[in-house]
Protein backbone atom coordinates (compact mmCIF):
# COMPACT_ATOMS: atom_id res chain seq x y z
CA UNK A 1 0.00 0.00 0.00
CA UNK A 2 1.34 3.28 -1.16
CA UNK A 3 2.28 5.65 1.57
CA UNK A 4 -0.12 9.10 1.90
CA UNK A 5 1.35 12.04 0.12
CA UNK A 6 1.92 13.86 3.47
CA UNK A 7 4.42 10.90 5.02
CA UNK A 8 5.74 10.33 1.35
CA UNK A 9 7.47 14.03 1.49
CA UNK A 10 8.17 14.29 4.90
CA UNK A 11 10.15 11.10 4.75
CA UNK A 12 11.57 12.98 1.51
CA UNK A 13 12.55 15.86 3.53
CA UNK A 14 14.07 13.97 6.39
CA UNK A 15 16.22 11.84 3.86
CA UNK A 16 17.29 15.24 2.06
CA UNK A 17 17.70 16.55 5.84
CA UNK A 18 20.41 13.49 6.22
CA UNK A 19 21.91 14.21 3.34
CA UNK A 20 22.60 17.61 4.01
CA UNK A 21 23.54 17.06 6.74
CA UNK A 22 26.38 14.44 5.79
CA UNK A 23 27.59 17.02 3.30
CA UNK A 24 27.89 19.84 5.56
CA UNK A 25 29.89 17.96 8.16
CA UNK A 26 31.79 16.12 5.22
CA UNK A 27 34.46 18.75 5.51
CA UNK A 28 36.38 20.54 8.38
CA UNK A 29 34.78 24.01 8.85
CA UNK A 30 37.55 25.57 9.66
CA UNK A 31 39.63 24.34 7.04
CA UNK A 32 37.10 26.36 4.10
CA UNK A 33 37.40 30.25 3.21
CA UNK A 34 35.34 31.90 0.82
CA UNK A 35 36.50 31.66 -2.61
CA UNK A 36 35.68 32.25 -6.27
CA UNK A 37 36.65 28.69 -7.69
CA UNK A 38 39.61 26.97 -6.81
CA UNK A 39 43.05 25.55 -8.80
CA UNK A 40 43.72 21.77 -8.98
CA UNK A 41 47.88 21.68 -9.49
CA UNK A 42 49.57 18.55 -10.29
CA UNK A 43 52.44 18.19 -8.18
CA UNK A 44 55.22 15.76 -9.03
CA UNK A 45 58.61 15.20 -7.40
CA UNK A 46 59.81 13.69 -4.38
CA UNK A 47 60.37 13.99 -0.20
CA UNK A 48 62.73 16.09 -1.14
CA UNK A 49 61.62 18.18 -3.73
CA UNK A 50 58.11 19.29 -5.05
CA UNK A 51 57.22 21.03 -8.03
CA UNK A 52 53.80 22.10 -9.61
CA UNK A 53 53.98 20.69 -13.13
CA UNK A 54 50.80 21.73 -14.20
CA UNK A 55 47.46 24.44 -13.10
CA UNK A 56 44.39 24.43 -13.89
CA UNK A 57 41.30 26.74 -12.68
CA UNK A 58 38.52 25.54 -11.97
CA UNK A 59 34.84 27.46 -11.28
CA UNK A 60 33.42 25.47 -8.23
CA UNK A 61 33.97 26.70 -4.67
CA UNK A 62 37.19 24.87 -3.04
CA UNK A 63 35.85 21.83 -1.00
CA UNK A 64 38.15 22.32 1.59
CA UNK A 65 40.55 20.33 3.56
CA UNK A 66 39.03 16.14 3.64
CA UNK A 67 38.22 16.05 7.30
CA UNK A 68 40.74 14.58 9.63
CA UNK A 69 43.31 15.47 7.26
CA UNK A 70 46.99 15.88 8.98
CA UNK A 71 50.03 15.65 7.67
CA UNK A 72 53.56 17.11 8.02
CA UNK A 73 53.43 18.24 4.30
CA UNK A 74 51.58 21.22 3.14
CA UNK A 75 51.22 23.77 0.61
CA UNK A 76 51.83 27.28 1.94
CA UNK A 77 50.58 30.33 0.21
CA UNK A 78 51.96 33.89 1.44
CA UNK A 79 51.71 37.03 0.67
CA UNK A 80 54.35 39.66 -0.22
CA UNK A 81 56.26 40.42 2.98
CA UNK A 82 56.29 35.83 3.57
CA UNK A 83 53.42 36.02 5.99
CA UNK A 84 51.11 32.59 5.61
CA UNK A 85 47.86 33.71 3.93
CA UNK A 86 46.42 29.90 3.91
CA UNK A 87 48.35 26.45 4.47
CA UNK A 88 46.52 23.09 2.61
CA UNK A 89 48.17 20.24 3.75
CA UNK A 90 48.96 17.61 1.30
CA UNK A 91 47.93 13.43 1.73
CA UNK A 92 51.31 11.64 0.75
CA UNK A 93 50.85 8.71 2.60
CA UNK A 94 50.25 6.50 -0.59
CA UNK A 95 54.12 7.51 -1.45
CA UNK A 96 57.38 6.82 0.08
CA UNK A 97 57.80 9.32 2.65
CA UNK A 98 61.77 8.01 4.00
CA UNK A 99 64.22 10.25 2.35
CA UNK A 100 66.69 6.94 2.99
CA UNK A 101 64.69 5.13 0.28
CA UNK A 102 64.21 8.16 -2.17
CA UNK A 103 66.12 6.05 -5.06
CA UNK A 104 64.54 2.57 -3.86
CA UNK A 105 62.70 1.14 -6.36
CA UNK A 106 58.57 0.82 -6.61
CA UNK A 107 57.15 -1.38 -3.50
CA UNK A 108 54.73 -3.64 -3.92
CA UNK A 109 52.63 -4.98 -1.53
CA UNK A 110 49.54 -6.99 -2.21
CA UNK A 111 47.52 -4.53 -4.36
CA UNK A 112 48.93 -1.38 -2.23
CA UNK A 113 51.83 0.08 -3.88
CA UNK A 114 54.57 2.79 -2.99
CA UNK A 115 57.02 5.02 -4.75
CA UNK A 116 59.17 7.38 -4.07
CA UNK A 117 58.12 9.10 -6.93
CA UNK A 118 55.26 11.53 -6.62
CA UNK A 119 52.41 12.15 -8.84
CA UNK A 120 49.54 14.12 -7.04
CA UNK A 121 46.67 16.29 -7.85
CA UNK A 122 45.87 19.26 -5.19
CA UNK A 123 42.86 21.12 -4.91
CA UNK A 124 43.46 24.91 -3.65
CA UNK A 125 41.20 27.54 -3.25
CA UNK A 126 41.60 30.66 -4.86
CA UNK A 127 43.19 33.60 -2.57
CA UNK A 128 43.75 36.67 -3.24
CA UNK A 129 46.92 38.42 -2.40
CA UNK A 130 49.35 34.91 -2.51
CA UNK A 131 52.85 35.69 -3.96
CA UNK A 132 54.33 32.66 -3.39
CA UNK A 133 53.25 29.37 -3.01
CA UNK A 134 55.69 26.83 -0.96
CA UNK A 135 55.67 23.02 -0.09
CA UNK A 136 57.00 22.28 3.24
CA UNK A 137 57.62 19.42 5.12
CA UNK A 138 57.64 20.61 8.87
CA UNK A 139 59.36 23.45 8.55
CA UNK A 140 61.50 22.95 5.65
CA UNK A 141 60.76 24.54 2.34
CA UNK A 142 61.17 21.38 -0.37
CA UNK A 143 60.14 23.60 -3.62
CA UNK A 144 57.99 26.91 -4.36
CA UNK A 145 56.33 28.55 -7.17
CA UNK A 146 55.56 32.46 -7.58
CA UNK A 147 52.03 33.83 -8.11
CA UNK A 148 52.84 35.13 -11.78
CA UNK A 149 54.62 31.34 -12.79
CA UNK A 150 51.61 29.69 -11.29
CA UNK A 151 49.08 32.42 -13.08
CA UNK A 152 51.19 31.58 -16.58
CA UNK A 153 50.28 27.89 -15.73
CA UNK A 154 46.87 28.47 -15.75
CA UNK A 155 46.64 30.36 -18.70
CA UNK A 156 48.33 28.13 -20.66
CA UNK A 157 45.80 25.57 -19.60
CA UNK A 158 42.86 27.27 -20.76
CA UNK A 159 44.66 27.06 -24.82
Amino acid sequence: MPMPISRRSAAFASAFGALLLIAATAQDPSSQKPASGHVVLVVEGNVKALRVTRAVSKQDEWGGVPKGLVSEFALVMQNGEGKEVQRVPLDLSKFETDETKIDSPVVVNGCEVKSPQIGALLNIPVVDGVATYRFVRGERTIGEIDAASMQRMIEEARR
